[in-house]
């Protein structure tokens, strides 16, 4: 009923809700809109999980070729003797989705660009499912929209100004002025429809974890024969990931013995090909835990002791390669040092643990001790969107002193008045002279917090040339520094 009043995906929230004012409910006289947050990307992975699911049907299953995906084409040339012909499979099909919750319509035909417009606008909802007979098609698309050629929108608005609004009209013209007059996309898409020019399709493809492993005949204690074993299969991995252009994010190593298994995971901040990088990674976590298990010898595992039987290389996660034009000359002023940095993290990471090397984001919080958090590098990377927005960071930096005090130092405030701004301050048993204030700057806690903050912030600077930022607690009347201007 949305859509039929106009509401489609995309659409600004004004607009959608001044469409749905003159839409009533079938069931209900009350008119209700729930808005949900377009998410372009989260919707072609859902697609793609469903493309998974139907290939129950048809190993061939791609997802339409556009930015904004909706639609599924399954190739089912072959298929439809195993569900007693195309109608019915076609039928099976939409219970399944409709099992799911999902409103779908499906559409059989020669061409991929017959069905596609069967199913967007030859389909009524009473009968969901339409299977044109071979050979049938041109004569079923002449009636229908032009939208129907999956055209872009800039040729669809051509169109419409020239009255040309079904397929058939675009038929009657003269093919040599076409590509001259709207583009060659109208001539592709009408070829295609037609079956003139074949269509291909780009299945999804269900990519396997990529592993490697290494079966001894007998417990292997030898550190440098596991160390060959391991690089080889390393190389192994890597050789299947490097014509699909990604690389390792997460990689882990399961040592297994006679009675336990001993898996070392090594966390990347940035995908990688590097045998060595990964390489070194993977012997210094080997050492760490070596060196754990030396310290306290009941804690080892029995592979340690016993032996280890096979190792098995797995890559838990891949993420594509950042891609860069070589250069004659420098042109990205600090790149090198960029890379040596984060090997350099990924490398304290393995020798110390991944919760050693924690680096400070501010999160949005108004108690400003509260208003920074200390994740992992390798969980929690600067390259990565942070959940904390631009702007606030940005502002927050302007008033926020570049050093905080873990505790805040009490002092003695002169106000110019009780409450007002401070005229002298004592601290740290010497007397300074106020020249310039900033202030006050209000912040309280909620009702969710255990104890309750309500502080009076003030920037100031000194005759020293002290730039402090300190607060009054307005539930003790007591003063406070907070932090520094450095």
């Amino acid at each position: 009923m949305a859509i039929r009043g106009g509401i489609r995906p995309g659409m600004p929230l004004a607009e959608a809700r001044g469409l749905s004012s003159g839409i009533r409910s079938e069931a209900s006289s009350v008119n209700t809109l729930v808005a949900e947050l377009y998410e372009p990307a989260a919707d072609r992975t859902a697609l793609q999980a469903l493309a998974f699911q139907c290939q129950t049907y048809s190993p061939l299953v791609a997802l339409e070729e556009s930015d904004t995906p909706d639609s599924l084409l399954l190739d089912i040339t072959g298929c439809e003797c195993h569900f007693g012909g195309e109608e019915a499979l076609a039928r099976q099909l939409w219970n399944e989705f409709s099992a799911s919750r999902y409103h779908t319509r499906i559409a059989i035909a020669d061409t991929v660009g017959a069905a596609w417009a069967m199913a967007h606008f030859g389909v009524e909802a009473k009968r969901p499912v339409a299977v044109i007979p071979a050979g049938q098609h041109p004569g079923i698309l002449r009636p229908l929209p032009a939208a129907g050629l999956r055209l872009a929108h800039p040729i669809l608005e051509t169109l419409h100004k020239l009255d040309l609004r079904v397929i058939g009209q675009l038929e009657k013209l003269p093919r040599s002025t076409l590509p001259s007059r709207f583009g060659k996309e109208l001539l592709r898409r009408l070829d295609q429809a037609w079956g003139t020019v074949h269509e291909l399709i780009t299945p999804e493809r269900l990519h396997e974890p990529l592993s490697a492993v290494w079966d001894f005949d007998e417990a292997i204690k030898d550190r440098r024969t596991l160390e060959l074993v391991a690089q080889e299969l390393l190389n192994r991995i890597l050789a299947q990931l490097n014509p699909r252009q990604a690389g390792i994010r997460e990689l882990r190593c399961a040592l297994r013995g006679t009675v336990d298994v001993l898996t070392l995971t090594l966390r990347l901040l940035q995908s990688s090909l590097d045998q060595k990088h990964l390489w070194d990674l993977l012997s210094l976590e080997w050492d760490r835990r070596e060196a754990a298990f030396q310290r306290s010898p009941q804690a080892a595992p029995r592979c340690f002791t016993d032996g280890i039987t096979s190792v098995r290389l797995e890559v838990a996660e891949t993420a594509p390669l950042k891609i860069r034009q070589t250069t004659l000359f420098d042109l990205e002023p600090g790149r090198k040092e960029a890379v040596a940095f984060q090997q350099f993290v990924e490398r304290v990471s393995s020798r110390l643990g991944s919760q050693s090397v924690v680096r400070p984001q501010p999160v949005p919080d108004a108690q400003p001790e509260l208003a920074c958090e200390y994740p992992a590098w390798s969980t929690s990377p600067a390259s990565l969107t942070s959940a904390v927005d631009d702007g606030w960071q940005t502002a927050l930096a302007r008033t926020r002193p570049s050093r905080l005090l873990t505790i805040p130092e009490p002092l003695r405030v002169l106000a110019s008045a009780p409450g007002g701004q401070p005229h002298r301050i004592w601290w740290r048993d010497l007397q300074f002279q106020v020249v310039r204030a900033w202030g006050p700057e209000r912040i309280e806690t909620g009702w969710w917090r255990e104890a309750d903050i309500r502080r009076d912030y003030y920037r100031i600077e000194t005759g020293h040339g002290y730039h402090l930022w300190i607060f009054r607690c307005l539930l003790t009347d007591r003063w406070f520094v907070h932090g520094t201007y450095e």
